[in-house]
């Protein structure tokens, strides 16, 4: 069965009502991002979502997109998707090679041929998305005191294990760990005679860890076993998906090149960045591009504080620079390579020989371009509101 995502249903009417009357306007960029869709699981695994696809211009309109393959799978195979793009306001798309295709959390991308200008047909490999399913003790609560080690069900590469226990002299303690098997030895905690006698009274796992090469996978839920209170340890509440290292799939390009490589340092494009190495938080430069990382390793994505300054992050974790569309308001990020690059700019600003203003005010709007009439330091002055690919724009 195929899986088929409408996004514009308007728009692909209007598009091809306007792409007719002109084709004056190449477009030579289209940037595809990619992201978990939880709200669209496949019928094979209720554990494992499709990808999401979206293209913020506007020059095109991403209409639609579906899952070529049929059924048979598992959540480790990669997956290839057909996505259809409709040109805006009389724009078209060129010939193959004067389009530049770039990507995030996607493997590969193939253009198909097309007889009409106004539409674009791009053929992209995926990974699904997979969250690990919630480990299942084998070993029984009143034996958890007195045996060796501690078993339960899974087939995670690593678990995260919290374990409570009395020591000798009766006092509570915690311990953290990792693991890659479906067990934990107990036998230094459980031992003694008496009053002397030491035990385990609490233990909780989770599975998580990548499934493979390029897999895309997000913790489990805690399993608990005993008394534990797993928020009296400092632990990592992740976000969906936010276990994925996804700096070995980031690629770029209209050939699809993908670049990963070393850690690099964590030294960042923010205020003084971060310091120290292994997965110490702070920026981490990859290839050219930056990633800000978690003290758990992981790479955050979206608005992303650094001391005082913004910076945003696609999907994949890479730190976008010029112009972005957040879904709902457009903002600017330096693309100058002089310490600030990737920041978000505020105030007056004059990109590519034309004036826009990014509202300064701390009120929840910092950032975010401004259109219509707009009253800055006592003067009245006029944005363009007409998507007519000068919006925003300072009107003289």
């Amino acid at each position: 069965m195929k899986k088929i995502h409408k996004i514009l249903g308007i728009a692909f009417c209007i598009a091809s009502v306007m792409a007719i009357t002109s084709f004056a306007a190449p477009i030579t960029q289209v940037n595809i991002f990619s992201g978990p869709d939880e709200e669209q699981p496949f019928e094979y695994n209720e554990r494992t979502t499709m990808p999401r696809f979206w293209s913020n211009s506007d020059q095109y309109s991403l209409s639609y997109y579906y899952d070529v393959n049929g059924d048979s799978t598992t959540y480790r195979s990669e997956r290839t998707y057909e996505l259809i793009f409709y040109a805006n306001n009389g724009n078209h798309f060129p010939d193959e090679d004067q389009i530049n295709i770039s990507y995030s959390g996607i493997t590969s991308v193939t253009r198909k041929k097309t007889e009409a200008p106004d539409t674009l047909i791009v053929r992209v490999k995926a990974y699904p998305y997979y969250r690990w399913q919630t480990p299942g003790f084998t070993t029984k609560r009143e034996e958890m005191d007195d045996v060796t080690s501690i078993k339960w069900t899974g087939n995670a590469p690593r678990y995260e294990v919290l374990m409570t226990w009395v020591d000798g002299n009766g006092e509570e303690r915690q311990r953290k760990t990792s693991v890659s098997s479906e067990s934990i030895s107990v036998s230094s905690y459980n031992r003694g005679e008496g009053h002397d006698r030491s035990y385990v009274t609490g233990i909780a796992v989770r599975a998580m860890g990548n499934a493979g090469s390029n897999s895309r996978t997000a913790p489990s839920e805690w399993a608990t076993l005993g008394e534990i209170d797993i928020y009296n340890f400092d632990i990592k509440e992740y976000e969906s998906w936010s276990d994925v290292d996804y700096s070995a799939n980031q690629s770029t390009g209209s050939t699809g090149s993908t670049t990963g490589g070393s850690t690099g340092s964590t030294a960042g494009p923010g205020a003084g960045g971060s310091t120290g190495t292994g997965t110490a938080a702070g920026w981490v430069q990859i290839g050219a591009d930056w990633y800000y990382r978690s003290a758990y390793g992981g790479y955050l994505t979206g608005w992303i504080q650094d001391g005082q300054y913004w910076y945003f992050c696609d999907s994949s974790g890479k730190m976008l620079s010029g112009w972005i569309f957040d879904g709902a308001y457009w903002y600017y990020l330096n693309t100058n390579h002089d310490g600030t690059f990737g920041r978000m700019l505020s105030g007056w600003q004059n990109i590519d020989g034309q004036t826009y203003y990014l509202n300064e005010s701390h009120d929840g709007t910092f950032g975010r371009m401004l259109t219509g009439w707009q009253n800055i330091g006592g003067q009245t002055y006029y944005f363009n509101e007409v998507h007519d690919g000068t919006y925003g724009r300072l009107v003289q």
